[in-house]
């Protein structure tokens, strides 16, 4: 994929599934990670520290696609979006 509405489109039940299993376990994150693997094989991960901690998808799915923004232009094969630094 390398449009950006095919990527922001994976994003979605990503953050969902994140949020949904943070809310499971009563907790929240304070930071939200992008992982992006190119065509060939190579890894990118972002990072954003968020203010406040949070559990809804809303919040996870706006900072992975401010994290995604930059790194559009070439072709990745997976996505994925975690949450670290769990409270």
């Amino acid at each position: 994929l390398a449009a950006r509405g095919d990527l922001e489109d994976r994003l979605q039940p990503l953050c969902e599934k994140v949020a949904r299993k943070l809310r499971e376990k009563g907790w929240a994150t304070r930071v939200v990670q992008l992982k992006l693997k190119t065509a060939d094989f190579r890894l990118r991960t972002r990072r954003r520290t968020l203010p406040v901690p949070t559990q809804t998808a809303r919040t996870l799915y706006a900072c992975a696609r401010d994290l995604l923004t930059p790194e559009l232009g070439p072709a990745y094969r997976l996505i994925g979006v975690g949450a670290v630094d769990l409270i």
